[in-house]
């Protein structure tokens, strides 16, 4: 074993169950990496190697007691960490915003509780933009997010912190969330899988932030990890009016069922008609004729939100603005609302302008664009896309200079192939099948049936097995 953060997180647990690796010394590895190089990463914005480190000794200690290790649950020992977005009791929630630096929830989110209940250990909270609106992670609080391959380049966002941490080998995996790529286009910034379950398959609440279209889910290097963590966070919250815990097969057994023969659709046009770098179309190409040569019957097919972009889009922003200042004015201090970035006030002024008909109507505009988006993709059991049109952007382009209208523009056109799947509440995973000649990596996004995330599971990591992607590593990996 050449080092302990070359083993994938399912790995890092079975040796812990056979005693052959302990909590503690899989805790002490990971936060020395930490300690090393997230000042050039930008993975977190709060760490608490205290409370870790005490939790991986009682984990250790658990271990040497069980009467059968293997009993414990498929993760116990392995370290995550929480995106900032997300209320973790007693450890400071900051939204990634300088108004809430002092914010200590004292409940946990319920999939974090979740995760604290399979036995993963935090070692603090992930790097976010502000509120989570944005699909770059920068902020007041930490240095801006990169991916580990190119440090010139963003990590993209809103889950940047966590595909940077386990990208760069600082965690094995971390806990993520999508509200319109933001699972999906840093897994594809960073050369991971990113996973956005069904909308209502897990419970997402409680929030600060805006929740209609969110769904929480890994950044893993494994589809194993991946579906290890579903399994554990897609565990029914009865006091969730929203979680629908309808009967679904198991995200494990699925990774060793391969699909049969299905109907895969595939475009490379954005809803926009935007342009779509020349890489990321290569990268598509070689994942349609991959799928192909495993027995799937490949229609090329049009955008199916083509057709109600623009207006799905516009009225995006206009919800995106009315949960800035839900928030700015529920929970950031009146003395401190002078510390949001440009584009949080700028969404927050303008949701000034907004009535309630106006979020009603962005509302109903979003159920007849997911009607639209369903019913082309009836006849298909899955569409192949790019993640994103380009690829990782240089650090500060999507922030256009500080104009917040541009750096929505830019927002809309690099994230295009995303949204429409949070609109649709449709399972989506982006993986990291491309790279480009210098090393870039390259995502490419399944989309699946609604509530069948298992079948996703299986035709990812059906397409897993005819790579190697997970022995890619940028050279930060492998340094002291």
């Amino acid at each position: 074993m050449s080092a302990v953060h070359d083993l994938s997180a399912t790995e890092q647990a079975a040796l812990i169950k056979s005693k052959d690796l302990s909590p503690l010394e899989l805790m002490r590895h990971y936060l020395e990496r930490i300690d090393r190089h997230d000042r050039r990463l930008g993975a977190f914005i709060t760490l608490t190697p205290e409370s870790a480190l005490e939790a991986a000794g009682q984990a250790t200690a658990q271990v040497l007691q069980a009467d059968d290790p293997q009993e414990l649950p498929p993760l116990f020992g392995v370290p995550t960490a929480i995106k900032d977005l997300h209320l973790t009791a007693g450890v400071r929630t900051t939204l990634g915003s300088a108004g809430l630096t002092g914010f200590v929830p004292p409940v946990d989110a319920h999939a974090v509780a979740l995760i604290k209940a399979a036995g993963l250990i935090s070692v603090g909270k992930t790097n976010v933009p502000e509120f989570g609106l944005v699909c770059y992670t920068a902020n007041d609080l930490a240095p801006d997010a990169r991916t580990p391959w190119d440090e010139t380049r963003s990590a993209a966002g809103s889950s940047g912190g966590a595909a940077a941490a386990v990208a760069g080998g600082l965690l094995p995996v971390a806990h993520g969330s999508d509200g319109g790529g933001s699972i999906r286009t840093p897994a594809a910034a960073c050369g991971l899988i990113g996973f956005k379950s069904s909308r209502g398959v897990m419970s997402t609440g409680p929030s600060l932030t805006w929740t209609s279209y969110v769904s929480e889910g890994p950044l893993a290097r494994t589809m194993a990890d991946a579906a290890t963590f579903l399994e554990i966070i897609t565990a029914p919250n009865p006091a969730d009016p929203h979680n629908r815990p309808l009967p679904r097969g198991s995200y494990l057994a699925a990774l060793s069922r391969p699909p049969e023969k299905l109907r895969i659709a595939r475009t490379a046009r954005p809803g926009d008609g935007g342009p779509v770098h020349h890489e990321c179309l290569a990268a598509w190409e070689q994942a349609s004729k991959t799928l192909a040569d495993l027995g799937h019957e490949i229609i090329d097919i049009d955008p199916p939100d083509g057709p109600v972009f623009a207006t799905m889009t516009d009225q995006l922003l206009t919800l995106m603005g009315v949960s800035a200042k839900v928030v700015t004015d529920t929970v950031i201090p009146a003395e401190l609302r002078d510390r949001l970035t440009p584009l949080s006030k700028w969404l927050v002024k303008n949701a000034e302008q907004v009535s309630g008909v106006d979020v009603e109507r962005a509302y109903r505009t979003h159920i007849a664009a997911a009607s639209q988006i369903l019913l082309a993709l009836e006849p298909y059991d899955a569409l192949l896309t790019p993640t994103t049109t380009d690829l990782p952007t240089p650090l500060d382009w999507l922030k256009a200079d500080g104009d917040p209208a541009e750096s929505y523009r830019r927002i809309a056109a690099w994230s295009a192939f995303t949204p429409a799947y949070n609109l649709s509440g449709q399972p989506a995973v982006s993986l990291p099948f491309g790279q480009t000649p210098d090393g870039l990596p390259i995502g490419v996004q399944l989309v699946g049936r609604r509530f069948e995330d298992d079948r996703l599971v299986a035709l990812a990591a059906q397409l897993e097995q005819t790579t190697s992607w997970r022995d890619r590593h940028p050279a930060i990996w492998t340094e002291a």
